[in-house]
């Protein structure tokens, strides 16, 4: 399988191989289909299965469907160009359909499992893969295909109980899902019983992370932070660096005078929630005060009062959920991307740099990133720091410009395939 890599990289001297002196059979989970990438974690998947390819190694993919991409809309074609085999896991079981009775017993089961730090068969963020089946389907796959290694990704790290013995598993971790579950259940300001499930959900993760992680063969996280908190969580945890990736942008970069900012997200998660309220109450309010200035969100899942107050105002365009992520960066000069709580590397900020465009971003979103406030992105502390930087840069074309120039080399060197493929060279057991 010694051929040009699928990501446009350089091609590999020879196939990483397995101890039978083949290529080694790489089976990557994923909870979604892939493409189009309209998420970050979409994103990331993508990025690991072209730095797979670029490493030589046979891949192959089992995903499932969801609810809003079924198997029907899917592009299957462009997930066959960067693997070497695909199959259709089925769908997962959607909330509504899991039962509230169901739920509640889970979420007490998610406590036991927290307070015993004894690990269960179901996990907080993989109950809808549970419920169809999911870990049989992969020893199936892995029995059809003759898997060598399975990734599977951190939600359903707990599957790994269900494999031979002889097939190494890599757990593909976007975020420390105890430390986030933990920042979601203290900035919680709803009701009771949605606190207790915050907290459930964490003491949950918590035991998960701190059984599986140490039993995996290896473990990817996005930084070297990332990477050492597992390490405390699970002591003799074998973590590898593996950065996020966006790829990078020939065309639909060039910077156009539009006079609007704005950001992209998946609005259902409560901390891009949040930066939306802060987007349209504390910046906009500061921004807009010039009719030709707008603000532009998209992205799926923004909240009825957020898209009745987007279409209320003048001078905000809600977008909604797009197919081309194109149609929002062609719309704006400068990304804002006001985030105070951060999982991982927010591949957003990857996007926007590799799409050339100038960044502002809260100080949360770069910590421990090779980021130059001032040279790479903009960083501001509070709302009003953001509208002041977001007004200077839209009224400075060539400073704007210069930092999305700036944007680009960063992209290269710390989100790029090529950054991924040497971190995997260096430390996977993949490579050895």
């Amino acid at each position: 399988m010694n051929q040009p890599s699928r990501s446009g990289g350089e091609c590999p001297t020879a196939p990483v191989k397995g101890s039978s002196g083949t290529a080694r059979r790489v089976l990557t989970v994923l909870l979604d289909f892939p493409l189009p990438a309209t998420t970050g974690l979409h994103l990331r998947m993508m990025g690991n299965l072209d730095a797979l390819a670029a490493l030589g190694v046979e891949s192959h993919v089992l995903w499932f469907s969801t609810a809003d991409r079924p198997e029907g809309r899917v592009r299957e074609a462009d997930l066959d160009a960067r693997c070497d085999g695909q199959a259709h896991a089925g769908a997962r079981v959607e909330q509504h359909h899991l039962g509230m009775i169901r739920r509640l017993v889970s979420k007490l089961g998610f406590l036991a499992t927290g307070v015993l730090r004894r690990p269960r068969s179901v996990f907080p963020y993989s109950m809808r893969y549970d419920a169809a089946g999911a870990a049989g389907k992969i020893v199936a796959e892995v029995g059809r295909i003759d898997a060598d290694t399975v990734v599977l990704p951190s939600q359903g790290m707990h599957w790994m109980r269900a494999l031979p013995d002889s097939v190494n598993v890599i757990i593909d971790a976007a975020d420390v899902l105890t430390d986030v579950t933990e920042r979601l259940a203290r900035t919680h300001t709803g009701s009771i019983g949605q606190g207790l499930g915050l907290w459930a959900n964490h003491l949950a993760c918590r035991t998960q992370e701190r059984v599986h992680i140490g039993r995996a063969h290896e473990v990817w996280a996005t930084t070297e932070a990332e990477a050492e908190r597992f390490r405390q969580l699970s002591p003799g945890a074998r973590v590898v660096v593996v950065p996020n990736t966006v790829p990078g942008f020939t065309d639909k970069t060039v910077q156009r005078a539009t006079g609007a900012f704005g950001m992209i997200a998946t609005w259902s998660y409560r901390p891009n929630e949040d930066a939306a309220r802060r987007l349209l109450d504390g910046i906009a309010a500061r921004v807009v005060v010039n009719s030709d200035v707008r603000l532009v969100l998209a992205g799926a899942g923004l909240p009825a009062d957020l898209v009745k107050r987007c279409q209320d105002h003048p001078a905000v365009d809600y977008l909604g959920a797009v197919d081309d992520v194109s149609d929002f960066y062609d719309k704006v000069d400068v990304v804002a991307i006001p985030l105070a709580l951060r999982g991982g590397v927010p591949l957003k900020l990857a996007e926007a740099l590799a799409r050339r465009r100038a960044v502002v971003v809260s100080p949360e979103l770069v910590d421990g990133l090779d980021l130059t406030d001032g040279v790479d992105v903009i960083v501001a502390r509070d709302d009003t720091m953001f509208s002041a930087r977001v007004v200077e840069l839209l009224d400075d074309s060539d400073r704007r410009s210069w930092l999305a120039d700036n944007g680009v080399d960063a992209h290269r060197r710390c989100f790029s395939v090529d950054r991924v493929e040497r971190s995997l060279r260096d430390a996977s057991f993949l490579c050895r």
